[in-house]
C-alpha cells in the first residue's frame, strides 16, 4: 500500500515494469497480491494503473481522511514508500515515513541514498532499494511475497527503540525541550 500524493517525479516506472514481469512469471500471484494507492495521483500514474495487469491488482482509493489512511496502513502487509527524485533528495525526509514507521509494517522504500533511506535502514525490518535497480526490486518482491505466504515479516523486525525515537510523542517532547533551552 501507498498513501499520499504521487506526483509525476515519484511515479515508480522501473518498479511497475518489474512488477508486471513478476506477475507474468506466475499468474497465480494475482490472486493474492494487491497494490493499494490512497491520495492524489498524477494522471500518468492513473493511466498506468488502468492498464493490464494493474487494472486487476491495483486499487485507487482516492483521498482518504487521516484516520482512514492510517487504517489502510494498518491492514497492509507491506508499505510502499516512494522518494521523489530530486537534487536535494539526500536531505528529504517525507512526513509519510513517520506514519509508516508508526504503523509497524514492513516498508519497501524505493529510494536512492539520503536521509529517508538511512532512517529506514536504521530502524530495520524494512528494505531500501534503488528505484532504478530492477534486480534489487525483484529480489525485494520475491522476499516479501515468500514471507507473506509463510506468514512472517519479510525483512526482519524493526528496532522498537529507534521507532520510539521518531514517534510524535517523543519528537514533540524533544522539540519542547529545545524551545525551553532557547527561551531560557
Amino acid at each position: 500500500s501507498h498513501t499520499g500524493s504521487v506526483v509525476r517525479a515519484r511515479i515508480p516506472h522501473v518498479f511497475f515494469k518489474v512488477f508486471q514481469e513478476w506477475l507474468a512469471e506466475n499468474p497465480d500471484r494475482s490472486a493474492s497480491v494487491r497494490l493499494r494507492f490512497a491520495g492524489w495521483m498524477d494522471p500518468e500514474m492513473d493511466e498506468i494503473l488502468s492498464r493490464p495487469p494493474y487494472d486487476r491488482v491495483a486499487s485507487r482509493e482516492g483521498y482518504l481522511d487521516h484516520s482512514e489512511s492510517v487504517g489502510m496502513l494498518m491492514k497492509s502487509h507491506l508499505l510502499l514508500l516512494l522518494i521523489v527524485e530530486d537534487p536535494l533528495k539526500e536531505m528529504l525526509m517525507p512526513g509519510k515515513l513517520y506514519e509508516y514507521l508508526g504503523a509497524g509494517k514492513p516498508i519497501l522504500a524505493l529510494a536512492s541514498e539520503g536521509e529517508a533511506a538511512e532512517l529506514v535502514d536504521r530502524v530495520g525490518g524494512s528494505c531500501v532499494v534503488d528505484p532504478h535497480d530492477p534486480r534489487a526490486i525483484r529480489e525485494a518482491l520475491d522476499r516479501a511475497y515468500n514471507a507473506f505466504l509463510a506468514g512472517r515479516r519479510p525483512f526482519g523486525e524493526p528496532d522498537p527503540e529507534v521507532v520510539r525515537e521518531y514517534s510524535r510523542k517523543h519528537l514533540t517532547a524533544r522539540l519542547g525541550r529545545m524551545l525551553d533551552e532557547i527561551t531560557e
